[in-house]
């Protein structure tokens, strides 16, 4: 499937509020400060985001000694008015606002700038970008120094749902990957071409995670699969579908049990009914064959005497 360059989020849109916010900063400027009143006949795209700076990060001097803000940001030396905007000098600042665009971003975004700017990793990427947004500075918040690459440019990072999918993914790693596997796992997230291989990718790195407890502990012969690891070795083993069923699992909300005893090999799931609890819902042997009725009745009773009551053809969830 081919994946087309997706655009980042425009800045202007659906943006009332926020552009409103900005107007009224920029009106109070111009009021009280004749320097940027006169300025902004004939300001420069690069300025006019440094003031859009101010009124987000100033807020309070703003409203204190907005003729002072006003001189500051239309008359002083970009090093000079950076320091009072951003609270330092920051390299890049002048090409960076100039390649924002014509609207305010979104809020939070300039102090995400000023954030990205300080790491000479982040500020290269941005550089490279054809446009700088409120999008791709989350992007760039959210990521490990070790993840970012100029591939992320690529990533669909106007989609606010995509980014909380990033970062809930950064999270899970950060809360599962052992130490020792960290830089592995953010060097191959820096490959990553687009974001819709995102679920597989993290998936593929927390191999060693722990599954949510199963229901039942099994015994000699019937085990459950405790890890990200097993279910996928157990899903090729038997070639079935089981690692594209993995949310359920990952979720807890269902579990996969190993049988193998006498004749028998098999992998049964169960899942979690919101009135009846632990259910059997299906028994399948290697490849999803049929096992024979004495099996299945026989294993069936082994979940029952453990509590866990069979509602075989009551879902189906292998699909053939």
């Amino acid at each position: 499937m081919q994946h087309e360059r997706l655009k980042p989020l425009d800045d202007g849109a659906d943006m009332d509020e926020e552009h409103g916010a900005f107007a009224l900063g920029i009106a109070l400027l111009a009021d009280r400060s004749d320097a940027f009143s006169t300025l902004l006949q004939r300001i420069e795209p690069w300025r006019i985001h440094l003031a859009y700076s101010a009124i987000e990060l100033q807020r309070s001097s703003l409203l204190r000694d907005p003729r002072a803000l006003g001189d500051a940001v239309a008359t002083w030396p970009l090093k000079l008015a950076a320091s009072v905007v951003f609270g330092a000098r920051l390299p890049g600042l002048k090409r960076a606002l100039g390649r924002i665009g014509p609207f305010p971003m979104r809020s939070g975004a300039y102090r995400l700038l000023g954030r990205a700017l300080g790491c000479p990793i982040r500020r290269k990427l941005i550089f490279h970008a054809p446009q700088i947004s409120s999008g791709l500075l989350n992007l760039l918040d959210i990521l490990p120094s070790e993840a970012i690459s100029a591939k992320i440019l690529n990533w669909d990072h106007g989609d606010r749902d995509m980014l909380r999918r990033i970062s809930r993914a950064v999270a899970e790693i950060r809360a599962n990957v052992l130490e020792p596997q960290l830089s592995s796992a953010w060097q191959s997230l820096r490959e990553l071409d687009h974001t819709g291989d995102l679920r597989s990718w993290l998936h593929d790195q927390m191999l060693d995670a722990v599954l949510p407890p199963p229901p039942w502990d099994g015994n000699a012969t019937i085990t459950p699969v405790r890890t990200y690891g097993e279910l996928k070795r157990i899903a090729q083993d038997f070639r079935n579908c089981l690692w594209g069923q993995r949310v359920d699992n990952i979720a807890g909300s269902s579990q996969v049990y190993v049988c193998r005893d006498e004749g028998i090999e098999a992998v049964a799931s169960v899942f979690i009914d919101e009135t009846l609890g632990w259910c059997l819902s299906e028994i399948k042997g290697v490849g999803n064959r049929a096992l024979a009725p004495e099996a299945v009745a026989y294993l069936v009773r082994q979940f029952a005497a453990a509590g866990i009551e069979s509602a075989i053809g009551a879902r189906q969830y292998w699909v053939p």
